[in-house]
This record gives C-alpha cells, sequence and structure tokens, in this order.
C-alpha cells in the first residue's frame, strides 16, 4: 500500500469517525441556578424529566466549591460559531470564557463590555440565535421595553446592549432565554386565534411560572405565547419550586464547535505519521 493511498484511507476513517460523533450525540444544555451551581441536561428530553422535587440535571459546578459568583448572573449564552461563552452578571458586565471548560471553572475571564445591561437596560434572559447568528434579549418589567424581544444582528451590536431590532410581546416576567442547535418536536397550546400545531421547538424561555417551554422561531416566540410547547410543569426551573431557582441557560452542539478542529489535527496527525515505503 503506497503512502497515498493510506492517507486517502486515513481521510476516510477519520472523517466516518468525526461524522459518527457528530451525528451520535445530541446538544447539550447547561443552567446555572440561585445558587451558582451548574446542571447539565444531555439534551431537552432529559430536561423534561425535572420534577419541583427531583434534580435529573448532572452538577457540572459545585458553587460550595468553586464559589457562587454566577448565583445573580442575567443571563449566559455561547456563541456557536466561536465557542465563546458569555455571562452577563448583575452589574450588567460582559463576561467572555473561551469555551465551556473555562465558563465552568471561571478560568481566565475577560470583561468584553462594562455596565452594558443595568438600569432600563436589564434583561431577563438573552441568547445566540443559530439562524441568524445573531443575538437576543428580553426586557424586565423594570426597563424601557418591558417584555420586547431585542434583536442584534452580531456581537459587535450586542456588546453595545443597542439592538438592531424589537419584537413588541410581553415576556417581562420570563427567567432565562436559550437557542438549541438541536429540535425537539412538539404541539403547541393553541387557542381560537392560533389553534394548536405541531412544531420542532429550537428556541426556549422559562418563564416567571418556572416551566420549560420551547417555541420554533423568534416570529412564533414574538407573536403569541400560546405559540409554546410546555416541556415541564410549573415551577420546576424557577418560580417557588423548591428545587432550585434557574438563572441562565445556554445549549452547545456535541462535539463543540473546535471539534472540527480536532478531527483535521486527527486527520494530518495519521497522514503524518504513514512512513513513506520503498518501492
Amino acid at each position: 500500500m503506497n503512502w497515498f493511498r493510506a492517507c486517502f484511507l486515513s481521510t476516510i476513517t477519520v472523517g466516518i469517525f468525526c461524522g459518527a460523533v457528530e451525528y451520535a450525540a445530541a446538544g447539550v444544555i447547561y443552567v446555572t441556578d440561585s445558587l451558582g451551581n451548574v446542571w447539565q441536561y444531555n439534551g431537552i428530553t432529559q430536561m423534561s424529566t425535572q420534577t419541583q422535587t427531583s434534580n435529573t440535571g448532572i452538577l457540572v459546578r459545585d458553587a460550595s466549591v468553586a464559589g457562587n459568583t454566577y448565583k445573580d448572573d442575567q443571563d449566559a449564552t455561547a456563541d456557536l460559531s466561536t465557542g465563546i461563552v458569555y455571562r452577563i452578571n448583575s452589574a450588567g458586565d460582559i463576561i467572555s470564557y473561551l469555551n465551556v471548560s473555562n465558563y465552568l471553572t471561571n478560568t481566565a475571564p475577560l470583561t468584553v463590555a462594562t455596565g452594558i445591561y443595568t438600569g432600563n437596560k436589564a434583561i431577563n434572559g438573552a441568547s445566540y440565535d443559530g439562524n441568524t447568528g445573531g443575538f437576543y434579549s428580553v426586557s424586565p418589567a423594570s426597563t424601557t421595553n418591558p417584555g420586547d424581544i431585542a434583536r442584534y444582528n452580531s456581537l459587535a451590536t450586542f456588546l453595545t446592549g443597542v439592538p438592531d431590532s424589537v419584537i413588541v410581546a410581553g415576556y417581562n416576567g420570563n427567567v432565562l432565554n436559550f437557542y438549541d442547535p438541536d429540535t425537539t418536536p412538539g404541539t403547541t397550546v393553541g387557542n381560537t386565534n392560533f389553534p394548536s400545531h405541531a412544531i420542532n421547538a429550537q428556541y426556549y424561555q422559562v418563564p416567571g411560572g418556572g416551566a420549560l417551554e420551547g417555541f420554533e422561531s423568534i416570529a412564533d416566540y414574538g407573536a403569541n405565547a400560546v405559540n409554546r410547547v410546555a416541556f415541564t410543569p410549573n415551577n420546576v426551573f424557577g418560580g417557588t419550586g423548591p428545587t432550585y431557582q434557574a438563572r441562565a441557560a445556554f445549549a452547545v452542539p456535541v462535539p463543540e464547535p473546535t471539534s472540527l478542529a480536532v478531527c483535521l489535527i486527527a486527520f494530518c496527525g495519521t497522514a503524518l505519521a504513514r512512513p513513506r515505503q520503498r518501492r
């Protein structure tokens, strides 16, 4: 077998492996609670099994060991184009982490914007929007646009806190928002004007009542709250539930965005390791 053929087969092998990993794993969701703990859920299906008294998540950041710095965060999100995680703390600062691992350990935090989401610009929740590559946030009752959905077309705009557009809505009591690169099927609650219908949810919120709810699109999210799928009862992720109150959440695909680089490194290493055979 000559070197070229060996490299070709190595490429196929690594490609198949990386592709299998990509499609065999579901997205992972990280939820920060009011104590500063972070819990990992292997998809919406696992989150949906949580109850008011039983936490089905995996504790991946123990605040009693790592500190309760995150307990009052306004939200957190991951830029899925880069893998960078952004926290919006109680002071309205935007703090970035190179990846999820650094976020969980509060390693090498970088404040990229100071005092942005504070006062009349405070938020209930913020998220990356995988369908546009931008971001969005929801404002609480104490702000200029209570309950509205602010949309930012780019990271640069998100860091200024000045939205490119606003959808008038009524979510001033919600707890958090996040976008999931995976979709979860369900049927909306509906009413006379907005009949119930099957959707593939990709945008999620926890309202003041504490349920986990999903929407198919930002347009549906802004149009009417009955376009939602309720994946849990009330009080499970917030409200008055005894388990904990959620503060922030974000989802990342598995493998994470940096995995492509890992696959490329694996390929290069495999190819370069193949010795040339003498003829």
